[in-house]
């Protein structure tokens, strides 16, 4: 029964099977037929039509070695927020009172600040950008984005967006055109093939533990985070294209370990 429905708690499973063991027991039962208890991994539904495209996409690039794909400069938004994942842990003598006002993580009438930002990687180049607007629109994303770091691009770079309706808004797609820019034709719900959900991950780590309240600490901590990755780091993780799109072909166009 855990074979065919995995998400069924030990709890659930001695109802089922009305057994008269403790739960403990079971979870002992099913370790010792090779069955363990992990946590799953997140991720979204994919459609088919999601599994198609995104299969199209790695066998059109399935012969693109490092020295393609070092000329893709990757980019994306993220969200971050002041008190990380919500979780803050405190140093105190154990008889202290936990109650104190000054061990307390207080999250009441300010609750968490979040600033959204926009990043973009390349072999010799990475930038950074807080999006100072409460809604991020294609106008915003020409005029303080494209218009400011797209120029300190090589020439002859490969630009990558994902599809969000922002960047295929007919306003990009013409600024796009104007400049004669190569865009890479990036597959719907596909951030296990960007490289940059890497840096995101590792910068979510750095800054995880770091307590700051305003959103201007908030930002000076990013910002001073993504300026000390180094650039071996950013090109180990672009080295790393290749197999991500083989494992797409590998899954028929499934979701990665990545």
């Amino acid at each position: 029964m855990s074979t065919a429905n995995p998400f069924m708690p030990a709890s659930e499973l001695k109802h089922s099977l009305q057994l008269s063991v403790s739960k403990q027991t079971i979870r002992n039962r099913l370790k010792e037929k090779g069955l363990n208890s992990y946590v799953a991994v997140k991720k979204e539904v994919l459609k088919p039509i999601h599994k198609q495209k995104r299969l199209e996409f790695a066998l059109k690039y399935e012969n693109w070695t490092f020295n393609e794909w070092k000329k893709v400069c990757f980019s994306d938004e993220k969200l971050f927020s002041t008190f990380g994942k919500g979780i803050r842990r405190v140093w105190r003598f154990k008889h202290f009172n936990p109650y104190d006002e000054k061990y307390i993580n207080f999250v009441g009438r300010s609750g968490r600040s979040s600033i959204p930002v926009w990043a973009c990687i390349s072999v010799d180049f990475k930038a950074i950008h807080c999006i100072r607007t409460n809604t991020l629109n294609n106008v915003y994303y020409i005029a303080h984005i494209l218009e400011n770091y797209i120029p300190s691009l090589q020439d002859d770079v490969i630009f990558m967006h994902d599809r969000s309706p922002i960047h295929t808004s007919r306003n990009v797609i013409n600024w796009i055109d104007n400049k004669q820019l190569q865009v890479l034709d990036w597959p719907a719900k596909s951030p296990d093939l960007n490289p940059i959900e890497n840096v995101w991950a590792e910068m979510e780590r750095l800054t995880n533990n770091r307590h700051v309240s305003t959103k201007e600490e908030l930002w000076e901590l990013i910002e001073n985070t993504f300026s000390e990755l180094l650039q071996e780091y950013i090109e180990k993780l672009i080295k790393s294209m290749p197999n991500r799109i083989r494992k797409v072909i590998e899954s028929r166009g499934n979701w990665t370990k990545y």
